[in-house]
């Protein structure tokens, strides 16, 4: 079978990975990768492509279908969002006796042996999770957007560390071990799914579901790290697409998702259930108080003040 209809070479390993991918009516994006992914070696790993379709309306899963055969097409409602597909993934995967999961968002560039330096590393860590580095390509140099994350100080806070930081700085260093990922590119053992259990979609249905996750692992005594030299691309600004709707939306629009906490991550829910991550009820309670002064801070800006004014905020401090 051909390139094209996105086969994967297959080899003897009882090593079988299930490459996890949720998608939602970005056509074009996905074939993108998915025929990136035909082309990329992946080294002794008997490797499965499961893209979990939740409900797309422009034609993602029968062009998959039809494109890719080799491909395992899983269809969602609409309501799963991203951590419902991946727990639907992970479900097909732990049913299906796979012996890793590769969680991957489709809308990434990905290096030639991004997935057999993640492959030598859980090698030789066995039953940690491995992630990728997310760089950004910026001039001629690449940018850390996602790397190491770490709860630290005394609230127990969320930290990139690495954030901004040119690659060529840390490049010396093959692996950092953190206290949760990223699941844009993430090795998972499906041993820890099974201990462990799957994602907090109810809490946590599209933003953070891969934190909770990882940091559960974290504390329940699995390894994290990311392997430096396992790397993927995105656009500089992807992690703060919520900061550009606080710019862009309406004051109904943004009003709204005060109340929803599906897409993005500063409503109500959200940052009660972000405080109350895997952290001590009192340490919770100072963390949710002072987010939600900031976060009535930030909606009577939204409410009071002219959109040119929000604008240069944006520009100059990102909110």
């Amino acid at each position: 079978m051909s390139e094209m209809n996105g086969h994967i070479p297959r080899s003897e390993s009882a090593n079988r990975v299930a490459v996890i991918i949720p998608v939602f009516n970005r056509r074009e994006t996905t074939l993108r990768c998915l025929a990136a992914l035909a082309k990329l070696s992946w080294s002794d790993a008997n490797a499965s492509i499961v893209v979990v379709d939740d409900g797309s309306t422009d034609g993602t899963g029968d062009t998959i279908r039809q494109s890719f055969p080799d491909v395992v097409v899983l269809q969602g409602d609409g309501g799963l969002w991203w951590t419902g597909a991946i727990n639907l993934g992970l479900k097909y995967a732990v049913e299906n006796n796979f012996d890793f999961v590769l969680l991957l968002n489709d809308d990434l560039e990905f290096s030639p042996d991004f997935f057999s330096v993640l492959w030598l590393s859980s090698k030789k860590y066995p039953c940690a999770l491995v992630s990728s580095i997310k760089l950004s390509k910026v001039m001629d140099d690449d940018v850390v957007v996602t790397a190491d994350f770490h709860s630290s100080g005394f609230l127990r806070e969320i930290q990139n560390p690495h954030l901004g930081m040119r690659y060529r700085e840390i490049s010396d260093v093959d692996m950092i071990e953190c206290d949760l990922l990223t699941g844009a590119s993430l090795l998972i053992p499906v041993s820890v799914i099974r201990q462990i259990g799957w994602m907090d979609d109810a809490r946590f249905p599209h933003n953070w579901g891969d934190f909770e996750y990882t940091l559960r692992a974290s504390q329940q005594g699995y390894r994290c790290f990311v392997a430096t030299r396992s790397m993927i691309y995105c656009d500089m600004d992807n992690p703060n697409y919520h900061y550009r709707f606080f710019v862009e939306s309406t004051r109904k629009e943004y009003l709204v998702h005060l109340f929803d906490n599906h897409r993005y991550n500063y409503g109500f829910g959200r940052i009660l259930a972000m405080a109350f991550m895997h952290r001590p009820w009192y340490l919770a309670v100072l963390l949710y108080t002072r987010r939600l002064f900031g976060l009535l801070r930030s909606t009577a800006i939204k409410l009071v003040m002219p959109q040119r004014f929000i604008e240069q905020r944006y520009k100059r401090t990102n909110v």
